[in-house]
């Protein structure tokens, strides 16, 4: 069953549309373009690895300085790994519920 539910998230993710991304501070910066290329959870390994694409602009107006820069970025996430456990305990009668992450 874990199977079949991997091999689906595998082929829907990369069709997921991401928004564009826009902040401003001193400087502006504008991410759009967001693409996941591809994505795998592996069905026998714990972790992902995948490919992402995004179009950046920078843009830097301190005084009279203004700069602009703007760029195609590939992130490649080649594997990753998180290992959970979550557990849940009774002690005087109240449920806890705990999770410990390692990376």
């Amino acid at each position: 069953m874990a199977g079949v539910a991997i091999d689906y998230l595998n082929s829907i993710i990369s069709k997921v549309n991401i928004p564009d991304i826009e902040r401003f501070f001193k400087f502006t910066y504008h991410l759009s373009e967001i693409k996941i290329e591809i994505f795998n959870i592996p069905k026998f390994l714990n972790g992902i690895s995948g490919l992402m694409s995004a179009h950046y602009q920078v843009k830097i107006k301190e005084g009279f300085i203004h700069v602009s820069k703007s760029r195609t970025v590939d992130v490649t996430i080649r594997r990753t790994s998180i290992d959970a456990f979550v557990g849940i305990s009774s002690l005087n009668v109240n449920p806890n519920i705990w999770i410990d992450i390692k990376r």
